[in-house]
């Protein structure tokens, strides 16, 4: 259950963001997570209906998907800023290229 209330989530979140893409491919993010969980819709209400009446196990469901999303979120802000700092040194490293191939052209006789 963990799982599908992750994937959930995530799949949700997307489509906040990213609404014209689930519209052009005509994704409906419920249907997507449980079919890739292979499960039917009301199986998932009645998986659901059984841990709301458990409310320590449902409780305990949640932390368990807040804690993976979090470590995600960490994750991913981590390879970004990797990412952003192999742009960056990119960027400087062409950019002091043009300035010393200006230099070259500019003291030739």
């Amino acid at each position: 259950m963990a799982d599908i209330i992750e994937e959930m989530a995530i799949v949700n979140a997307a489509k906040t963001t990213n609404s014209a893409v689930f519209r052009e491919n005509n994704i409906e993010p419920t249907e997507y997570v449980l079919s890739k969980f292979e499960v039917d819709s009301l199986q998932f209400v009645e998986s659901d209906r059984y841990y709301v009446s458990k409310p320590a196990e449902y409780e305990r469901i949640f932390k368990i998907v807040e804690k993976r999303l979090e470590t995600d979120s960490k994750a991913m802000s981590q390879a970004k800023r990797k990412k952003d700092s192999i742009r960056l040194k990119k960027q400087r490293d062409e950019a002091k290229a043009l300035r010393e191939k200006k230099l070259k052209a500019d003291s030739l006789p």
